[in-house]
């Protein structure tokens, strides 16, 4: 059985998920923002270890604690075109609360199928939030980033964002057979269906 257990990060409170196989000792964490001493005390308490960190985009409220990660064994992830963003301060505008670079061991292009600590994990590349955001599907669960939220959307005014990329990401994940649920990078998770009828990104193009 898939357990996510979501614990909110850093100034901007960014949503860092830690993800496993209930019947394993490792485990895989989503966006590892800031407050690494927060992330590694949930993982000791679940008794799990991080064997990679999936982050869904650079910027750097979802990257914070991934060079501690790193440095006890995990391996970073990231897209390809976010990648420079680990090695210097986020375009995103601004930073609270530290920045701390970090050497990506592998740099994702969109449509990878990951077989880590027991996980099968489905890469989409989900432009809009920035160039190289991307959701990660485990199971019946998305794990979006800032793409979307719940009734909400991710902004798209930072370097490298798009509306428009944002809006066919969006329904993209939208269109995928099923009702999964959504982990979204801030705020409370969601599912596929009620974002179909309530995200006003639904609206944009229909009207």
């Amino acid at each position: 059985m898939i357990e996510t257990l979501t614990v909110s990060v850093g100034a901007l409170q960014a949503n860092c998920h830690i993800v496993r196989d209930s019947a394993r000792r490792d485990c895989v964490v989503i966006d590892a923002g800031g407050d690494s001493d927060k992330i590694l005390s949930a993982m000791d308490n679940l008794g799990v270890k991080c064997a990679a960190v999936l982050l869904t985009h650079g910027h750097f409220d979802h990257m914070g604690a991934a060079r501690a990660l790193k440095d006890i064994g995990a391996k970073v992830y990231v897209h390809a075109e976010d990648g420079y963003m680990l090695s210097r301060i986020s375009p995103a505008g601004f930073n609270i609360g530290g920045f701390n670079a970090v050497e990506p061991d592998a740099l994702l292009s969109g449509g990878e199928e990951l077989d880590i600590a027991g996980l099968k994990i489905k890469v989409y590349h989900t432009a809009g939030h920035s160039r190289g955001s991307v959701t990660y599907a485990i199971d019946n669960n998305l794990y979006c980033g800032d793409l979307l939220f719940k009734e909400s959307f991710g902004r798209y005014d930072f370097e490298g964002g798009s509306f428009e990329q944002l809006k066919t990401s969006i329904d993209m994940i939208l269109s995928l057979v099923g009702n999964y649920t959504i982990y979204t990078g801030h705020g409370p998770c969601t599912c596929s269906d009620y974002e179909r009828k309530h995200n006003p990104m639904q609206y944009y193009g229909r009207i």
